[in-house]
């Protein structure tokens, strides 16, 4: 299943990037994907510096005094007060079919996950970290990653929409065709009214498109 999942987000992304010149699915996992690798460059000089294999030898329990670390009370909060709301709005969002709002919390998410993260790692403690990752990451990365197709598709159509609009029609049906692709890739359309609306929305495009050509 794993293999699958990223086979598709490679897709995915280069079929965004075809749409918007980079990478808008998962924008904010690319990022923190950079990141990753940018620690992780970090840590392999650090550890061939002679005086970090001193501190290892002579101190396990070393830890960097320069990290400030932030009180479980103060993360949480953060998490309370910012993610879950975000979550919340997105939910009305979905069940009002309201896409401006959808498209708009989805990129505040993106953002306050991204701080809310580096707060919740900053919290003294294995078991209260893992306790604000459950409550605040973990359900904003799985309504992030529900989302990231279904956004992407909605302000792909507006952008059509606007080119549209201002005439350059020359490669609409090219980028247009890149769109139902994306389409193709959500599942359970059927079932779901959100994604019902979506697809009429695409229809709907495509069929004003036929129009003006015939």
């Amino acid at each position: 299943m794993k293999k699958n999942y990223v086979k598709v987000t490679a897709t995915t992304a280069l079929l965004s990037a075809a749409l918007f010149g980079g990478p808008l699915i998962g924008s904010a996992h690319w990022e923190e994907k950079g990141q990753a690798n940018d620690w992780k460059q970090s840590y392999q000089k650090m550890e061939k510096q002679p005086w970090n294999k001193k501190i290892q030898k002579n101190d396990k329990q070393w830890k960097d005094k320069n990290v400030s670390k932030d009180t479980y009370e103060t993360a949480d909060a953060y998490g309370k007060n910012t993610i879950l709301p975000l979550l919340a709005s997105i939910e009305t969002a979905e069940a009002n079919k309201d896409w401006e709002a959808l498209e708009a919390n989805y990129h505040k998410l993106s953002k306050e996950l991204k701080k809310g993260t580096s707060l919740f790692y900053k919290v003294e403690g294995k078991e209260n970290r893992n306790k604000l990752m459950e409550t605040y990451k973990a359900p904003a990365e799985a309504k992030r990653a529900e989302l990231a197709l279904p956004i992407s598709i909605y302000m792909a159509v507006n952008n059509l929409e606007k080119s549209f609009e201002k005439g350059d029609k020359a490669k609409i049906e090219q980028k247009l065709s890149k769109v139902k692709m994306l389409m193709d890739k959500l599942e359970n359309v059927e079932n779901n009214t959100l994604l019902q609306d979506l697809a009429a929305k695409v229809k709907g495009f495509e069929n004003k498109l036929q129009n003006q050509t015939a």
